[in-house]
């Protein structure tokens, strides 16, 4: 598989693709939340996984501070 991968995908995998690629794209918790009918947010968190270099654009997109 790319990457190196190893294994066989699954229907359960594919949630946790599908929940991550809304991660990524900035889709807010919530509504990831209740599209995956997730009752849990911890159950929830466990679905997410964030790509770093998505992570990385979002800090770096936020304002600098300012130090009085």
């Amino acid at each position: 598989m790319p990457g190196g991968e190893t294994g066989t995908r699954s229907f359960h995998s594919l949630r946790h693709s599908y929940i991550s690629f809304m991660a990524n794209a900035q889709v807010p918790a919530e509504v990831r939340r209740s599209l995956a009918a997730h009752d849990s947010a911890t159950v929830h968190e466990g679905y997410t996984h964030h790509d770093h270099e998505t992570l990385k654009r979002a800090v770096d997109s936020l304002p600098a501070m300012q130090v009085a």
